[in-house]
C-alpha cells in the first residue's frame, strides 16, 4: 500500500482528520515544495509489550478490587429512628 501525498499546509489545516484516517489504518506522505517530509501511518506495538501490559493492566484492576472490598461499607440497612434518633 503506497501513502497517499498531501502538502504541508493541508496537513497543517486538517490534522486531526488526517490522523483519524491514519489510526483507521490509511498512510499519508506530508510534501514540503514537491518534497516528502514526512510519512503518517498507523502505529504498531509489538505483541509483546502489548500481553505484558495486559498482564499489568489486570493485576492492577485485581489489587483495586481487593482494596475496594477492604473498604465497603456494612450492608446494613438504616431507616428513619436511626438516623433521627426516633
Amino acid at each position: 500500500m503506497s501513502a497517499t501525498p498531501i502538502a504541508m499546509r493541508e496537513a497543517s489545516h486538517r490534522l486531526t482528520h488526517y490522523v483519524t484516517l491514519a489510526a483507521a489504518g490509511d498512510e499519508f506522505l506530508i510534501m514540503r515544495h514537491g518534497k516528502p517530509l514526512a510519512r503518517l501511518g498507523p502505529v504498531q506495538a509489538p505483541a509483546r509489550t502489548n500481553a505484558r501490559a495486559a498482564s499489568s493492566r489486570a493485576a492492577k484492576i485485581k489489587r483495586a478490587l481487593a482494596v475496594r472490598a477492604a473498604k465497603a461499607w456494612p450492608a446494613v440497612r438504616f431507616d428513619r429512628a436511626d438516623a433521627y434518633g426516633e
